[in-house]
């Protein structure tokens, strides 16, 4: 449990009583989950893990064999005016496609 959970909810009770227009009476739990709000606790541990992942490149709620996305760096991206753009109207069938990409994939190669 994270150690600091009861002062998150603490700070979260008095939002969630305005929003309810709620009493004092009112529960901690109760007056965040009338008001629809997201327990602090929880947000602070789901930045947590996505700040892990981000940092060791591994989910531990991914199966090993599904990869994450990694960022790529500006200097790596191919510039705008050499980029390619194409409008799928313009194909009429999927080897049209598979074409297109074909010829972009070993253009991409050459450079």
């Amino acid at each position: 449990m994270l150690l600091g959970r009861k002062v998150l909810l603490t700070m979260q009770r008095g939002f969630a009583l305005r929003d309810v227009k709620g009493f004092r009476t009112v529960s901690t739990i109760a007056s965040i989950a009338l008001a629809q709000f997201v327990p602090l606790d929880l947000k602070v541990i789901k930045a947590h893990h996505i700040k892990q992942t981000r940092l060791a490149d591994h989910c531990t709620y991914l199966p090993s064999d599904i990869t994450l996305e990694k960022h790529i760096p500006p200097d790596r991206l191919l510039h705008p005016a050499h980029r390619i753009t194409f409008s799928p109207d313009s194909f009429h069938n999927g080897s049209q496609i598979h074409d297109f990409i074909s010829f972009i994939i070993s253009n991409s190669l050459e450079a």
